[in-house]
């Protein structure tokens, strides 16, 4: 079974935001103390305690300093050093640096200089790495085995930061969350911090609706400040999904086209997987008053949603498209190469329980049964046979 975590951020995200929201699903303060004791040994510790945002009970984290503050640690080669020389786990450190070079890049890119000379003044530093190490060790204690997140509600107005005022949501938030779902529900508030847009664009697997799961666990983390439109929470949402199934989201992209001269469609196929799309397909249809069409579907991944739509409206003539997000149920699957008689063969396995099919790569064999002039019908079929042959010998040794 997959442990799934949903962070459902229609009131944005933070980094105490996703703190709050675990430990009021069950992760114990006192984890997130000894995570942050590894770290900083002294002069720092996190609360944690109940609070109302619009009539719901939620927990808010909070980061205490005593009145002998340890110093901030602001760029992010020290930042890995103190992470480094933790005690924390190797996933932990990984996952957290992976953060923290996203946070650095965004930061760099925004100000116009290298990731190595940004200085992390705006995030406060410790508290960045607190919000940070202490969200990557509480999913790991919560054994979630994969993040998926809701569009992001990015907030509006103003924010007064170190180099002026800015349009909410902040600049680095704005570049982390490229190729991302966002929104905004016209609250003049920024919802959405670098931090919790680091940290979620990082270890998210997909950005949507909530996924097929049983759900077990669900927990409230409360922000800062009290909205009157609505409560600003972040909600996580906890449960496994059943195997052998994989589970991801995709989007749909259909338009209708009707005045496009075929001859193109080849190359506009094309260059849509070379792009990143999933598949592509063209089915005729009738369209109104009895116009023959072609219906173009093309399925996309979050990432590449722009990019594709923009390839689609310069290369054919449609004027809009349908968008819908899917859920998509897949096979585990692998790719190996096994050699042969005829030389190596790419093939896929999938699998289903203990099941496992075995299709041969169709390029491979295509090109090689063009090499043998063999009809490639019958050199599938050889193949097929000699691997399965092959696989089974190897099984029993």
């Amino acid at each position: 079974m997959k442990r799934i975590a949903y962070f459902d951020c229609f009131s944005g995200v933070s980094g105490d935001m996703i703190l709050g929201a675990m430990v009021d699903a069950g992760l114990p303060v006192s984890l997130l103390n000894k995570t942050v004791l590894s770290l900083i040994p002294k002069g720092v510790k996190l609360r944690s305690r109940k609070v109302k945002r619009g009539h719901l009970q939620a927990t808010k984290v909070d980061v205490l300093f005593s009145s002998d503050p340890p110093p901030r640690v602001r760029n992010i080669s020290s930042i890995t050093r103190l992470i480094q020389k933790s005690p924390l786990s190797p996933s932990i450190k990984k996952k957290s640096l992976m953060i923290f070079e996203r946070l650095a890049e965004g930061e760099g890119k925004v100000h116009g200089m290298a990731a190595e000379s940004v200085s992390f003044e705006e995030l406060g530093g410790l508290d960045t790495i607190i919000d940070v190490a202490g969200a990557v060790s509480g999913l790991d204690f919560l054994g979630i085995d994969e993040i998926h997140v809701s569009a992001i509600n990015l907030g509006g107005g103003f924010i007064e930061m170190a180099h002026g005022r800015f349009p909410a949501p902040g600049p680095v938030a704005v570049e982390l969350l490229k190729g991302i779902p966002v929104y905004s529900n016209g609250i003049k508030k920024e919802l959405t911090t670098p931090t919790g847009a680091a940290i979620l664009s990082t270890l998210a697997a997909s950005f949507g609706s909530l996924p097929l799961l049983t759900l077990q666990k669900t927990g409230l983390g409360a922000g800062d400040f009290v909205i009157e439109e609505s409560p600003n929470l972040l909600r996580l949402m906890i449960g496994v999904q059943p195997e052998p199934f994989l589970q991801d989201q995709v989007y749909q992209l259909e338009t209708h086209i009707d005045d496009l001269n075929p001859q193109i469609y080849e190359t506009l196929i094309e260059h849509l997987l070379q792009n990143g799309a999933l598949d592509a397909t063209l089915t005729p249809v009738i369209m109104k008053k009895g116009r023959p069409a072609i219906l173009l579907t093309v399925l996309s991944p979050p990432g590449r949603l722009t990019s594709l739509s923009e390839l689609i409206f310069k290369e054919t003539s449609s004027l809009g498209l349908r968008i819908q997000t899917l859920n998509r149920l897949l096979l585990k699957r692998k790719e190996e190469r096994v050699k042969t008689s005829y030389g190596w063969v790419r093939i896929k396995k999938s699998f289903i329980g203990n099941d496992m099919r075995i299709v041969p790569e169709y390029e491979d064999c295509k090109k090689i049964a063009k090499e043998h002039q063999t009809p490639l019908r019958d050199l599938m079929k050889h193949i097929d046979t000699e691997i399965s042959l092959t696989l089974s010998t190897r099984g029993k040794k």
